[in-house]
């Protein structure tokens, strides 16, 4: 009796164990349609929860291992998140070793990523990734490990957590005189403090200022500058009355860069630049205007280009247009990413990220400097470590070319992506920044907004042409040395003021600290230029 009842409990539990497992079965199969729906579309960050449920009911299914492994890193910032996934699906799914390959690489283990990546070329199966990508890869490794063993000599650090948060900080746009930073947040705490269909916050726009050295506790800007979608900086104008944004449309599948004017100290409602800028069908994420507001170089994939994103420069024509986008050509654009251009107060160094130029990371910065001829220079690799094996991007210099501030998700930061400092030790300084105030003593102290033309002497050629802060007259401009300057400065309601800067001599306090006195027009009296006596 006793020996039957064993065999009947042995014989129920079998059966609901039986059914248990039809039941899981029956589960997965139904999540596998659906992770595989999702998964056959791209839409990896739909298709993870899926399969990461589907690990929790059978933790040893290798291709929901497989799959998970390239969804998260498709999805994550840390894709070092993927690395335990594929190295359980290695065996099974070959393509892991492309992956893994490139992983040790961001940890900087390159031998080990060469190892990977020699065995995935060596695979004789059906391949995602041909052999002149692996070799891509294996370059950087290659590079990567020359790059560490001749560092450039630099100071840089992380600027903490006055300015970075634990999530994405970035792209930062600087006035020339470091007193004010404006950058890109996804921090928590934005506008809507609403998430996109990724899980990430919304980009705003914040500032910072310049106190002694030391950047202050960032500022949301409000409306109309920042939304409830996503709102990034782009570039300013180099005496800060001008704020380029970038700003997705309503569902988020694209999106243009507008314009907002500093109107007595509060910015105008961003307006859509109605230019070759914008380009339908295609992605405009960066810009830089040059310091004289006659050139934007843009990064767009844009049909008719070498590939991805390219760089092209935008001319303002004569009667204030601007001009179609002109590539820069295969000096500067490959058939992979270029991105983040930056244009240098000196008007002919230009910055930039790529993928495709000989580097070590993701992104790498590069410069290159426009020729007389209009050619540009092969780019540069600035170096390690300021460049990593991760992304180094939005790279913006001061007018000296003594310090740089730039973006990277490297290792050792606050966050996912950081925004860096860096003193460029070895770099002498060749552009001087003069900076005053325009105001009236007529019939009492008041500062003026004015218009402010700077003429090279020898060449009669228009250098650039600036407006005063209309709050409080103050001005700032970057000119070059050993130069000699016509300043003619207009507001409407007073004499004009012409003015010499003469930057072939010794210079003076004064010579760099121009203050400039206007007086009112009379109803009865012509309009005249008086030259200005007070310097």
């Amino acid at each position: 009796m006793k020996t039957n009842l064993t065999i009947l409990v042995l014989f129920l539990s079998a059966t609901m164990l039986f059914a248990q497992d039809k039941e899981v079965k029956k589960q997965i199969k139904a999540k596998f349609e659906e992770a595989n729906y999702y998964y056959q579309y791209d839409n990896f960050h739909l298709a993870l929860p899926v399969l990461l449920d589907i690990l929790k009911l059978d933790s040893t299914n290798i291709d929901a291992i497989y799959k998970t492994a390239i969804c998260t890193y498709n999805t994550k910032r840390n894709k070092q998140e993927s690395y335990k996934y594929f190295e359980k699906a290695q065996l099974e799914f070959k393509e892991s070793y492309f992956y893994l390959g490139l992983l040790n690489h961001d940890n900087e283990l390159f031998d080990n990523a060469l190892d990977y990546l020699i065995k995935y070329k060596n695979w004789d199966g059906i391949k995602k990734y041909s052999n002149d990508e692996v070799d891509y890869y294996m370059n950087k490794c290659v590079y990567a490990k020359e790059m560490m063993f001749s560092k450039i000599n630099v100071n840089f650090q992380v600027l903490g957590d006055s300015i970075n948060t634990e999530y994405l900080d970035y792209a930062t746009v600087l006035l020339p005189d470091e007193s004010l930073m404006y950058f890109t947040s996804r921090r928590s705490g934005g506008t809507s403090d609403l998430k996109d269909p990724l899980g990430e916050y919304y980009e705003d726009i914040y500032v910072s200022h310049n106190k002694l050295g030391k950047w202050s506790a960032p500022t949301l800007l409000t409306a109309p500058i920042n939304t409830t979608l996503h709102d990034a900086c782009v570039t300013i104008t180099s005496d800060g009355q001008e704020l380029y944004i970038y700003r997705t449309n309503a569902d988020l599948s694209g999106g243009d860069i507008y314009l907002s004017k500093n109107i007595e100290g509060t910015w105008s409602e961003p307006e859509k630049i109605k230019s070759d800028i914008n380009f339908k069908n295609s992605w405009t994420p960066s810009a830089s205007i040059s310091p004289d507001n006659n050139y934007i170089y843009i990064s767009s994939n844009r049909e008719g280009g070498f590939g991805g994103k390219d760089i092209y420069r935008v001319t303002k024509l004569p009667n204030g247009d601007w001009s179609l986008a002109e590539n820069l050509g295969s000096a500067i654009n490959t058939p992979y990413d270029e991105d983040a251009p930056f244009i240098h107060p000196d008007g002919k160094t230009l910055f930039f990220s790529s993928k495709g130029h000989r580097g070590m990371g993701n992104y790498d910065i590069f410069k290159s400097i426009l020729n007389e001829d209009g050619t540009w220079t092969a780019p540069e690799n600035i170096g390690y470590p300021l460049n990593s094996v991760r992304d180094d991007i939005y790279y913006v210099a001061t007018p000296d070319g003594k310090r740089g501030y730039f973006s990277s998700n490297r290792k050792g930061g606050v966050g996912e992506t950081d925004i860096y400092s860096v003193d460029l030790l070895d770099n002498p300084a060749n552009y001087i920044l003069l900076r005053g105030t325009v105001s009236t003593n007529d019939p009492v102290f008041a500062p003026v907004k004015a218009t402010i033309s700077i003429i090279d002497y020898q060449t009669k050629e228009l250098q650039g042409i600036y407006r005063t802060n209309a709050e409080n007259g103050k001005y700032l401009m970057v000119l070059l040395p050993k130069r000699k300057y016509k300043m003619v400065v207009e507001s409407e309601g007073f004499f004009s003021v012409v003015d010499e800067i003469d930057m072939t001599k010794k210079l003076r306090i004064e010579d760099i600290f121009k203050n400039v006195t206007l007086q009112r027009l009379k109803t009865e009296e012509p309009k005249e230029a008086p030259v200005n006596d007070n310097e």
